[in-house]
């Protein structure tokens, strides 16, 4: 059965807000027998049996199917009934199976929820890598023509590439560890990397295969596809490492076992408001303290530590000592010591570093032109004023008349051993230079 095009599957759940509609583009076979009698096809009608190939219709559905054909050999006595029941099966069945709704003015026509979603989302893919397998691709990178067995395409932007481009694009990502970047190379798949509220806006696609996109393309791929382009395994088990740790960074419940032989990185489990139990060494701990687990201990239960610690460190030697006795010496020594640390830490970095103008993370310069690229969120800023840049043409910050920054790109920079050659901000990947 033939598809109109832009078909989509809406999510099983309808409230879930992260999950997107899907674009389906093929249907799985629907198999029929025709048993002929001699006078085909002049005088008998043929006999239809439907195979349980098309065991992924409704049962309904399939009645209907079977009845409607019937009907139409019937009519067609005395023609090439199998063609056109073929074309009638091809091309108008699925409409009167009343399986499809109509395209409206706001979105593609949609498949019935009653259509098993496995199913139909395996066969749909199965079809279209073997047709891109069989196709003639021309990589975005080489621009070469290659058979698309010899390409990968990115799903759902379809952007196509050659897999020795990939390999050696991926290789070079990993090994400096821009994980973010193992993804599609294309330029606007970048820019939703880098606005992940945005989005993707693929070819002739509908605003729902284009929210689709964008949920997608904000992810980098996963190491199964990765070993499928980059046969290094020492390579992809650092790109899982790289992804498990920028993944941890950026939960606010991480801790570290506080064993000196593991110190491995811990989630507390959100339903626990402190206990912390090691994956590595499965040692249990405290969260606030630490200290090995000592149960839902009142002095642990601090609520407001800055202020606490505050307070602790103007008190008097006897005020002091009601503290400790309430909530714990080590405990508030503890949270005293890491004010002190951020005390320090804000004041080296109002010093030494330049906040991301997007996610806010401290980046310090230790040599290079004033041109920042975040490792986290990858968006390009201006190291003097902090300003974002444009990522297409970031140096027309630094000379452009009148700009506060206009001739400071190596502000602050020590240009006496200083060589441009071989600043790598400053080298273009594809052409050389900028």
């Amino acid at each position: 059965m033939e598809l109109p095009a832009a078909v989509v599957l809406l999510p099983a759940a309808a409230d879930d807000p992260v999950a997107a509609p899907l674009p389906i583009r093929h249907l799985p076979l629907v198999s029929l027998h025709f048993v002929l009698g001699p006078g085909y096809p002049s005088h008998a009608d043929p006999i239809v049996v439907l195979k349980p190939e098309a065991d992924w219709l409704p049962a309904a559905a399939l009645h209907i199917l079977r009845t409607k054909i019937v009907e139409q050999s019937k009519a067609l006595v005395g023609t090439a009934q199998l063609f056109a029941l073929a074309q009638y099966v091809q091309h108008d069945a699925l409409a009167q199976l009343g399986l499809v709704s109509p395209a409206t003015a706001t979105g593609p026509p949609i498949l019935s929820s009653t259509l098993p979603r496995d199913a139909l989302v395996a066969a749909s893919d199965a079809r279209d890598l073997a047709v891109f397998a069989e196709s003639t691709i021309t990589c975005g990178i080489c621009r070469d023509t290659r058979i698309g067995a010899a390409c990968l395409r990115f799903a759902p932007c379809r952007h196509a590439y050659c897999r020795a481009c990939l390999r050696a694009y991926f290789e070079i990502c990993i090994r400096e560890g821009n994980v973010r970047q193992v993804s599609c190379p294309n330029e606007e798949c970048k820019r939703v990397l880098m606005r992940p509220n945005a989005s993707a806006n693929p070819a002739g696609a509908s605003q729902l295969e284009n929210n689709a996109a964008a949920a997608a393309l904000v992810r980098p791929i996963s190491s199964k596809e990765l070993a499928a382009v980059v046969p290094d395994d020492n390579l992809v088990r650092r790109y899982e490492s790289l992804l498990e740790q920028m993944a941890l960074l950026q939960k606010p419940n991480l801790t570290y076992c506080p064993r000196q032989l593991c110190n491995a990185p811990t989630l507390k489990d959100p339903e626990e408001e402190k206990l912390c139990i090691c994956p590595k060494c499965k040692y249990a701990f405290c969260f606030f303290c630490n200290k090995s687990w000592h149960g839902y201990a009142a002095y642990c239960q601090i609520r407001h530590l800055e202020s606490i610690a505050k307070e602790y460190l103007e008190a008097s030697d006897a005020a002091k000592r009601s503290l400790e006795v309430k909530y714990g010496k080590k405990t508030l020594e503890k949270v005293v010591r890491e004010i002190e640390e951020d005390k320090l830490n804000r004041e080296y970095f109002k010093d030494n570093a330049q906040a991301c103008p997007n996610c806010t993370c401290m980046v310090e310069r230790t040599e290079g032109c004033c041109h920042m690229i975040c490792k986290v969120c990858d968006v390009h800023f201006c190291y003097v004023c902090g300003d974002k840049l444009n990522a297409s043409n970031p140096y027309a910050h630094y000379s452009t008349r009148g700009s506060q920054c206009y001739g400071k790109l190596f502000d602050g920079t020590n240009t006496e051993n200083y060589d441009p050659l071989n600043d790598p901000d400053l080298v273009d990947d594809e052409f050389g230079f900028e």
